[in-house]
């Protein structure tokens, strides 16, 4: 009865909104507190994390800032990296922030990883990569952490590796790059990463997709060759977002279609960017920081949303809270948002359970005024990729409780 009465309620809002067609533009955002390019960032616990880079001044930081989406604010995160860094690459995996190599104070290419302890609200250091790497990709597919390419202090790489929690350590792994790369973006999608871009004597175009089957097989290249740009997978597509080209620092924006092989011009940035960062919220992407193509260093931030039949919602939310997930059926993640006009602020307790009643998936999280967002991976609490199927999500907050079904569909 509630989940149908959320739907109701929110079926009738959108109704009452009044149907626009807008044209879909960047549109500028909260800026950092901080103006810093050679970032890396990543969607953590309702809150964006920009981690590291240099600033304008070109100091070497270990600065983290964090946007919190319940107050609207950047502040600072609640502990700096143990180090400074600098094109260093960041992702969760296993539910903790995990940040690999980069640039040191010694301008030298770094092996060393390290994590952000929740319990104890510090980054700790974490098992070191075989090989240093500036400006490396990194992904995880099928429970593994890959580092991809970089730069080693020498000239770029075509080597990779990964990492288990069950071997400790970072190993080789036999697949390579077709052609040495640094400062390359990386995606995944189901059981597949697909790496894009880089810089080699100069920018380069390569689309790369590597499956753990059949190993890696070369795509169309990228129209636009870039390097030092960001890529998100957004609507089920590959997102290429600014970076260098052959002419400097780039407003590019251009789409893969992974079911075709082929791709599109997107909508440009406001300005050209380099060195900068990129993550998906929900409905919404979020670039931040950079270089722009006089060389200044930025802190500003842009967003681009997904397309909607409702372009200007009456600027209000529900007046019942309504929980909602995006997408659903989901492959390998689902975004998960409860709105509300108003809320109590507290905590609440996010629980999703199987079939049988098992529970896979348990957490707790911060409510703000206007609700909560959150991001499972598809993983149990022992961060393995759960089966294909149903499962049931449950969030309570204070006295209220919410249910939503969601289904896992990998193929």
């Amino acid at each position: 009865m509630e989940m149908k009465r959320s739907t109701t309620l929110l079926l009738g809002w959108l109704l009452l909104a009044s149907p626009m067609v807008t044209a879909q533009t960047w549109a500028t955002h909260e800026p950092m507190l901080t103006p810093r390019y050679g970032i890396t960032a990543v969607y953590w616990n309702n809150q964006i994390v920009v981690i590291g880079g240099r600033d304008a001044n070109d100091s070497l930081l270990a600065l983290v800032e964090s946007y919190d989406f319940f107050s609207g604010l950047w502040s600072r995160f609640p502990a700096d990296l143990r180090e400074p860094r600098f094109n260093a690459a960041a992702i969760v995996y296993r539910g903790r922030m995990h940040v690999v190599g980069g640039c040191g104070d010694s301008a030298q290419a770094l092996k060393t990883a390290e994590f952000y302890n929740e319990q104890t609200r510090q980054w700790e250091q974490a098992p070191a990569l075989t090989v240093a790497r500036e400006g490396a990709a990194v992904a995880v597919i099928n429970d593994t952490l890959f580092a991809i390419g970089g730069y080693d202090g020498v000239g770029p790489l075509k080597s990779i590796e990964y990492y288990r929690p069950t071997f400790g350590r970072w190993q080789t792994s036999r697949w390579e790059l077709s052609t040495p790369r640094g400062w390359l973006a990386a995606t995944t999608l189901r059981d597949s990463i697909f790496t894009v871009g880089g810089l080699l004597l100069a920018p380069v175009g390569i689309l790369e997709r590597y499956h753990v089957s059949d190993g890696s097989r070369r795509r169309a290249d990228m129209p636009t060759p870039r390097g030092r740009m960001a890529a998100v997978n957004f609507e089920n597509k590959l997102w290429t977002i600014g970076g260098v080209s052959q002419h400097g620092a780039a407003e590019t924006v251009e789409l893969y279609e992974y079911g075709t092989n082929e791709w599109r011009t997107g909508p440009s940035l406001t300005q050209p960017r380099e060195l900068h960062a990129a993550v998906v919220v929900f409905d919404r992407i979020y670039v931040f920081g950079g270089r722009d193509a006089e060389g200044r260093v930025l802190a500003s931030t842009e967003t681009f949303q997904a397309a909607t039949a409702v372009a200007e919602p009456a600027r209000r939310l529900p007046d019942a809270p309504v929980l909602l997930s995006y997408p659903n059926p989901f492959a390998a993640s689902v975004k998960i948002a409860l709105r509300a006009a108003e809320f109590k602020t507290g905590t609440a307790t996010v629980v999703v359970h199987d079939l049988l009643g098992a529970t896979v998936h348990r957490r707790q999280m911060a409510v703000g005024m206007s609700g909560l967002e959150l991001l499972w991976d598809g993983r149990d609490q022992a961060g393995r990729p759960v089966h294909d199927g149903l499962y049931f999500i449950t969030i309570k907050a204070g006295d209220a409780l919410f249910r939503h079904k969601l289904v896992k569909l990998s193929r």
